[in-house]
């Protein structure tokens, strides 16, 4: 992996963002338009920009920069817990001596969801599966290459309630996942937007 300067530069600035939002955004919820009200199936999705690292045989490689994603899907039990699945993944493709060759690190797990009181914050922590993909393209011809093994993934976000049943806000992740052949890990900077389907 090439460690893109100013693309990592971006990142950096991207996650400073990101924290300050974050860190501004952790305030009653008197203050906001409308109430943290949960309760019920909730579905979301984010996107943004990461960084990656490889580990093997004790040596890493510089970190890269890199478009993201995540999807999640689940039940808030209580206005404070909530259960599903979420998946997020680091993509990146790159042109290497006339071939495009593709990278995507992905983590697919079974998350807990804990959302303080009175406030949108929101912290959460999964186990599940975590996969590499390499693809070559040259000419016509494409070669591929999977491999998967044990994920965990960990975030903290912070929903702005928009609208009763909709917010968006900052999210933070990291995914970490053991190959039979290197380690892999990638932290996310983005924006989330989430519906929350509750009852009036």
């Amino acid at each position: 992996m090439r460690l893109n300067i100013c693309g990592l530069r971006a990142l950096i600035i991207v996650g400073i963002v990101a924290l300050g939002s974050l860190a501004a955004a952790v305030r009653p919820a008197a203050a906001e338009g409308y109430p943290q009200k949960r309760g019920g199936w909730f579905l979301g999705f984010g996107f943004g920009g990461g960084t990656a690292a490889l580990t093997a045989n004790g040596e890493s490689t510089n970190r890269e920069g890199a478009p993201t994603g995540s999807f999640r899907v689940g039940y808030d039990l209580s206005p404070e817990i909530g259960l599903g699945l979420e998946s997020n993944g680091w993509t990146k493709s790159e042109d290497v001596l006339g071939e495009t060759v593709t990278t995507t690190f992905d983590v697919g797990a079974a998350t807990f969801y804990f959302h303080p009181p009175s406030n949108g914050l929101v912290l959460r922590g999964g186990v599940g599966f975590g996969g590499a993909h390499a693809s070559v393209q040259s000419g016509n011809t494409t070669t591929t290459s999977t491999e998967t093994g044990f994920g965990l993934t960990l975030g903290v976000a912070y929903d702005f309630r928009v609208l009763r049943t909709f917010s968006i806000g900052p999210q933070i992740d990291y995914s970490w996942m053991t190959l039979s052949d290197f380690d892999a890990n990638y932290v996310n900077f983005g924006l989330s937007f989430d519906w929350h389907f509750i009852g009036k």
